[in-house]
């Protein structure tokens, strides 16, 4: 095993920078390197491990936040917001909303959600939809590489709003990054579907959701139109404030995580909304409102 310190350290993720290695994966891919690479993962001392992951996060700090896990998302209550990053798992899913979204007790999880279930049953269905997203773009994304691109252009723009909204300062400034989730997920479904990209070059959203609802129709529809309606002019909201409260933003910003997972729902087995609706005996998931 090869002695190192902090300035080898900062050598190596000059490199990683320059060869494009995800942040999230190069602490342990420093370590592997630093032990021996012909050294498999098994065989690597984990107490040597932990102290280059752990100084390599001096280094590197943003290294931890941006862990991709399994999805990434976000879920809000009334205006708040809350980035989640969904766990890694082996087996069946655990689903327990408060964990999930990273709060440290149900009661700290209720507290934001004011204690109403009405918001808290919109989080389980938010965490469902990341979910479905997140699982059915991993299931599809090597069947049509073309819309598995425009569908990981959208994962792009939905961890830009998870990033940004929690600490927002300006409404008009994330209008086109929820228009794009929305835009390029429909697309995707249509190119999956066999539509020639030239043929969808259009930013009009009602025009792209009504030939997806032609090709394949689902209970989602109604909603997704119902979001729609509500967008502001994706031209338009370029040049001049759309006028809309934080609220109507974040709600905005929801309701294109869903119609993004909606485009994948239809197309794959990944239905975790589904489950909930069922579980949850409170009839099908009501039509958003901004």
């Amino acid at each position: 095993m090869k002695k190192w310190n902090l300035y080898d350290l900062q050598k190596i993720d000059y490199r990683f920078s320059l060869e494009d290695i995800p942040m999230y994966q190069c602490p342990l891919k420093a370590a592997i390197e630093i032990l021996g690479s012909s050294v498999s993962l098994e065989g690597l001392d984990p107490i040597e491990v932990k102290k280059i992951v752990q100084a390599y996060k001096k280094v590197l700090p943003e290294a931890d936040s941006s862990w991709p896990g399994a999805g990434i998302g976000l879920i809000s209550s009334m205006d708040k917001t809350k980035k989640i990053v969904l766990p890694v798992n082996y087996g069946e899913f655990s689903f327990t909303a408060w964990k999930i979204a990273g709060f440290t007790s149900c009661e700290e999880y209720n507290n934001w959600c004011y204690n109403k279930q009405n918001i808290a049953l919109d989080v389980d269905y938010t965490i469902a939809d990341i979910y479905d997203f997140s699982m059915g773009l991993e299931q599809v994304k090597n069947t049509n590489i073309e819309a598995a691109t425009y569908w990981e252009l959208t994962q792009s723009c939905l961890e830009d709003l998870s990033n940004a909204l929690p600490n927002l300062t300006s409404n008009d400034t994330i209008i086109q990054s929820i228009h794009m989730t929305s835009e390029l997920s429909l697309k995707a479904a249509l190119i999956y579907q066999g539509a020639k990209t030239k043929d969808i070059k259009s930013h009009d959203l009602d025009l792209l959701a009504k030939k997806m609802f032609s090709a394949r129709r689902h209970r989602d529809d109604e909603n997704i139109t119902s979001i729609i309606h509500k967008m502001p002019h994706f031209v338009n909201s370029r040049y001049s404030s759309a006028g809309m409260t934080r609220l109507e933003v974040v709600r905005l910003a929801i309701g294109s995580q869903f119609i993004a997972a909606s485009t994948l729902r239809r197309l794959t087995e990944y239905d975790l909304s589904q489950t909930i609706e069922k579980v949850s005996n409170t009839g099908p998931r009501s039509l958003f409102t901004v």
